[in-house]
């Protein structure tokens, strides 16, 4: 599906310029029966903070914009994030974080 892969191909371009990882970012698409398009991004657990953003705003102007691109296909689409447990509880560890806590978007920042 062209508008699919036209949208999907916006979304590589954006998630690689916001995260620190983007080899480890993976985009994945699926069509409902109505014909929505859904895409799930996996990234790094940092990384899902960093499109996130404060209060949201990073993640809520990305569904702006792909909705607006959806639109000119004549398509609806949903844009999701996440983030394996696994990995998160890797980078936790890696950080130095007792088991269990969950990891902060950024290291360097000291926490609250």
């Amino acid at each position: 599906m062209e508008s699919a892969q036209s949208l999907g191909s916006f979304l590589q371009f954006v998630l690689a310029r916001l995260v620190r990882e983007p080899e480890r970012a993976t985009l994945s698409w699926e069509q409902d029966e109505r014909g929505d398009l859904h895409f799930l991004a996996r990234l790094a657990p940092r990384d899902v903070g960093m499109l996130i953003g404060r209060g949201g705003c990073t993640i809520m102007a990305v569904r702006g914009m792909l909705s607006a691109g959806a639109a000119r296909h004549n398509v609806r689409a949903w844009f999701e994030a996440e983030s394996t447990e696994e990995e998160g509880k890797d980078y936790a560890e890696s950080l130095g974080a007792p088991e269990g806590a969950a990891p902060r978007d950024d290291p360097e920042t000291p926490a609250t």
